[in-house]
């Protein structure tokens, strides 16, 4: 059986605890709001890469978050529940999985543009 290492975990952990804290704190903040979804994902996305870029977050732990979130988003859609930027229920068809990669990838970005950055910081840097 394979196993996920412990530092994918951690970095998962960081992200998902990060992205939930800003998503949550808006909603609770602007609830009144006729935008507060957007304003939701928009400071969800930045401070999920923030805590990313600060804790080093590395680009496989991506490939965990976008199969989770897929996995979630599709599981989710079968049941007709409504996850993370949709609202929508209905039956999708064949759009299903690309709706729920769509959704993957914007869940999971902050953890590629963090690692790129990081990157790039080292290599100017003269580390790396």
């Amino acid at each position: 059986m394979a196993t996920i290492p412990r530092d994918w975990l951690i970095g998962s952990l960081v992200h998902v605890v990060a992205w939930f804290t800003a998503y949550g704190a808006t909603l609770l903040l602007l609830s009144g709001t006729s935008a507060v979804l957007a304003y939701g994902l928009l400071s969800a996305w930045w401070f999920a890469l923030y805590a990313d870029y600060v804790m080093g977050v590395k680009l496989k732990v991506a490939v965990v978050l976008f199969v989770g979130c897929f996995a979630l988003s599709v599981g989710s859609r079968m049941l007709g529940v409504a996850w993370l930027i949709s609202e929508r229920t209905e039956d999708l068809g064949v759009m299903l999985p690309v709706l729920a990669a769509g959704q993957a990838l914007v869940f999971a970005s902050p953890v590629i543009v963090s690692s790129l950055t990081q990157k790039i910081v080292a290599f100017v840097a003269g580390d790396g």
